[in-house]
């Protein structure tokens, strides 16, 4: 697995303001960029008041991620993806090596928040590999159609979640995957769930959906047609 760039994200935080009888509880929106790592992990690193991203980056569970992260397409389109045009610009005006000193505040600054998904943790300084590595996620970053990503993150933590015997999870982040565009496979992947769940009609159900789709997907035919058999039903 390689890096993937998931785009825009927000967290809702509540917080407490006030002291005494005017002390009052109020939710806080934080806005993140994330990005999927080579191990499944998901980086993330907050945006400014600007939403620029500020290089501050923590990794946490992809299970964590598409259960408590909402996609904010908007942020990436205004905010991520015109930085991320500037900072390719330069990059593809000077060639190898990369230097160490962008030409203005706005380049180093994604410079160094993509450098931080690369390492793990924040700073400038290149290691082995990182032009290569940094050019292939820009390059990504400025393609990436944000809702296509985000269902090839959550189908992929979906899968972990069945495998794992984490069913309901599974289904949870399989249907949010279907949200995004309707998809023979990840329908064909829910059915197998249901069917681990014992549920042989919610299983034929999705299969017979994920046919409609794609007439032609032979593991959702033969699955149908094993468990539309007397032996299983």
């Amino acid at each position: 697995m390689e890096y993937l760039v998931l785009g825009s994200y927000s967290t809702q935080k509540r917080i407490h303001v006030g002291m005494g009888a005017t002390k009052q509880e109020r939710q806080q929106t934080i806005m993140w960029l994330a990005a999927q790592l080579p191990t499944s992990d998901i980086c993330v690193q907050p945006l400014d008041p600007a939403n620029i991203p500020t290089g501050i980056v923590s990794t946490i569970a992809n299970a964590v991620f598409f259960q408590a992260y909402i996609p904010e397409p908007d942020c990436y389109e205004q905010y991520i993806r015109p930085g991320v045009k500037k900072l390719s610009a330069w990059i593809g005006e000077i060639g190898t090596p990369i230097p160490q000193t962008p030409p203005d505040k706005e380049t180093g600054i994604f410079l160094r928040s993509f450098l931080s998904i690369l390492h793990g943790e924040g700073g400038m300084a290149m290691k082995e590999g990182d032009p290569d590595n940094l050019r292939m996620l820009i390059s990504q970053a400025l393609v990436m159609h944000f809702f296509e990503h985000f269902q090839i993150g959550i189908a992929a933590a979906a899968i972990r979640q069945r495998k794992e015997c984490n069913y309901p999870l599974a289904i949870d982040f399989y249907s949010r995957a279907l949200e995004v565009k309707e998809d023979a496979y990840i329908l064909f992947n829910i059915a197998r769930t249901y069917y681990e769940m014992k549920n042989i009609e919610a299983a034929k159900e999705c299969l017979t959906r994920a046919l409609v789709l794609s007439p032609t997907l032979t593991v959702a035919r033969q699955f149908l047609d094993f468990i539309a058999s007397p032996s299983v039903s």
